[in-house]
C-alpha cells in the first residue's frame, strides 16, 4: 500500500520527486502569516526516504534537483494565483 507525506519543505519534496514517488497535490497553507506551498506525495516505501532526507543522507544528481525545484516553485505560484482568483470579489 501506498503511503502519504506531506511537507512545505521544497528541498524535501524535490529529493521525494527525483527519487521516484509521486506528487499528488499542491495546497496552500498559512504558516506564521505566510501563504506556502504544501506538498501532498505518496508512494511505496516514501517513509524510508524521509529517514533518509531527515538523516542527512539525501544524495541526488544537481542539475536534476534543480530542476525539480524550480518545476515546484512554478506549481506553488500557480496554486497561489488559482487561491487569490478563487477569493476574488465576483468570482464564481
Amino acid at each position: 500500500m501506498a503511503s502519504l507525506i506531506s511537507t512545505t519543505d521544497l528541498y524535501e519534496a524535490a529529493f521525494y520527486l527525483i527519487e521516484g514517488y509521486k506528487l499528488e497535490k499542491v495546497e496552500i497553507v498559512n504558516q506564521n502569516r505566510k501563504e506556502m506551498g504544501k506538498f501532498i506525495l505518496s508512494g511505496e516505501g516514501i517513509q524510508k526516504a524521509q529517514v533518509v532526507y531527515l538523516n542527512g543522507e539525501a544524495a541526488v544528481n544537481v542539475m536534476n534537483f534543480r530542476r525539480t525545484y524550480n518545476q515546484l516553485t512554478t506549481l506553488v505560484g500557480q496554486a497561489k494565483r488559482e487561491l487569490r482568483e478563487m477569493q476574488a470579489p465576483g468570482s464564481i
